[in-house]
Parts: structure tokens; C-alpha cells; sequence
């Protein structure tokens, strides 16, 4: 919060070497020597208000309010426990809103990752086959659940050098440009819809990553760059988030509050 944040600057206090009761005191003991000060100088303003009952949230009746909305909204069901991604400062180690967000371009490496095929439906042979996908953040990887397939589109069985690979009909040609690759070959073609369901393996944990068919309202599969297939991480994006929901996706969390790669998926990064 603002004033934990303010009393952290202002005092050199170290919250985490120290206990939270006293944390706390400290904090309300550094926000009430600025109510009076704030008081003033809202009334030089023009400001007008109750000065005398002014509205101050560590007033024990305010907490008690508090409790029992929240208290009420339980009652009601409106309180449950789960995991959602949110924006997140590493340094404060608290949660932001939206409007609290800027953005800078940078420039970051995109990656081609190939996810070994486990169970295919019978649609095709899994020996050496794989799904393609294209991702332009490589550190959402370790949080990979599925892969989205676009239901309008068609995808290409390609077969390359002894390896088989499954991407986007339309994208053959620029994937395989990109990859240097002159020699391949058609051997199916198959209806997005008819992907769902496949079973794939995470490149590099022990893990399997399910082939769902994106939505408009969650992830929308593209055809502009890419394979037209979408690694899906539901711990790192709302559109993943939404999507995983859908589908029943486990939402696993491998980043901590200082935004580290911590446990599961830590090791390439």
C-alpha cells in the first residue's frame, strides 16, 4: 500500500527483518502525524468536511465495517480461494491495478518450440512427431499447459528429416523458410477441431500439455505469424488464465514475489 511503501522510504525500514505487529505499529504511527498535516491543507483548499469525524480506515469502528461487509459477502458466496495471474510489483511484492501499468519496447528473442506428440487419437503415428509452437516469451514456458489450435483453421502434417511435424496449413511454407528447411513433405491434413484432444509433452518437464481449440473470448488463434499454434500458460496471462478455465487446466505457478523462477522450470533460466 502507498503508506507502507512511504514509511519504508521515509524510516529505512527493512520489512522483512522485522516483526509484522511491529511493521504495522510503525506504519499507523507514521500515517497519523500527517493526518493533521493533510487536514490543513485541505481546509486552506476550501475543502469542506466533518474535520472534527474525519474517515480514518485504522479507526477500530472503520476495521469492524469492514469485517462485517466482507463477513456478509462471504455469507453469500462471493469469497472463494484460487489462483489468478495479476499484475505484480517485484519490488513492493503487492499486487497493481491496470491503470498503474506502463509499457517500454524492448527488444526480446522469440523461439520455435517443438513439443513431442504423447497420444495422437489414432490420427496419426506419434513416432518423431511433434506440434510446433512459436512463442515470443520463452520465460512463460515452465507455466505450459496447452496448446491452442484455431478451430477454423487446417494443419499440415509435415514430414522433415525423419521428424514429423504439425503446424498451420497456411503457415508451411514461411515456418519452413524461416527454418532453413528446402526439402519436406504434405502427408495429412487435418480440421483444427480434430486436434482437440491430442496429447502433448512438455519440451523440457515432466509434464503433458493438452491441444485445445482457442476461443474469441480467451485465446484467439492467428494466422499472421507463428504456426497457428499458441503455447498456453493460464499462470501467466488472462487470455491463458480464461482459456485454462475453459478447459480445466492446472494453473501452476513457478515464478515467487521477487519474480524469480523458483522450483519446477527454474533450471534454463
Amino acid at each position: 500500500m502507498p503508506t507502507e511503501k512511504k514509511a519504508i522510504e521515509k524510516l529505512g525500514l527493512d520489512r522483512s527483518k522485522i516483526p509484522v505487529n511491529k511493521f504495522r505499529d510503525t506504519c499507523k504511527e507514521f500515517t497519523s502525524n500527517y493526518k493533521d498535516i493533510q487536514t490543513e491543507g485541505f481546509k486552506r483548499l476550501g475543502v469542506l468536511g466533518d474535520w472534527e469525524h474525519p474517515y480514518i480506515t485504522y479507526q477500530p469502528q472503520m476495521e469492524a465495517k469492514q469485517v462485517e461487509v466482507f463477513a456478509g459477502m462471504y455469507k453469500k458466496g462471493y469469497i472463494y480461494k484460487g489462483l489468478k495471474p495479476v499484475y505484480w510489483c517485484t519490488d513492493c511484492e503487492t499486487a497493481l491495478a491496470e491503470a498503474e501499468i506502463e509499457y517500454k519496447d524492448v527488444m526480446s528473442l522469440t523461439a520455435y518450440v517443438k513439443f513431442p506428440v504423447k497420444d495422437s487419437k489414432g490420427l496419426f503415428d506419434i513416432e518423431n512427431a511433434y506440434f510446433v509452437i512459436w512463442t515470443t516469451t520463452p520465460w512463460t514456458l515452465p507455466g505450459n499447459t496447452m496448446i491452442a489450435a484455431g478451430p477454423d483453421f487446417k494443419y499440415s502434417l509435415v514430414e522433415e528429416n525423419n521428424e514429423k511435424i504439425i503446424i498451420a496449413s497456411e503457415l508451411v511454407k514461411t515456418v519452413m523458410e524461416k527454418a532453413g528447411i528446402e526439402e519436406y513433405k504434405v502427408l495429412k491434413e487435418f480440421d483444427g477441431t480434430e486436434l482437440e484432444g491430442i496429447v502433448c509433452k512438455h519440451p523440457f518437464l515432466d509434464r503433458d500439455s493438452l491441444v485445445v481449440n482457442g476461443t474469441e473470448d480467451t485465446v484467439n488463434v492467428e494466422l499472421e505469424t507463428g504456426t497457428g499454434l499458441v503455447h498456453c500458460a493460464p499462470s501467466y496471462g488472462k487470455e491463458d488464465y480464461l482459456l485454462g478455465l475453459k478447459k480445466n487446466s492446472e494453473i501452476i505457478v513457478t515464478v515467487d514475489e521477487k519474480g524469480v523462477q523458483r522450483g519446477e522450470g527454474s533450471g534454463p533460466f
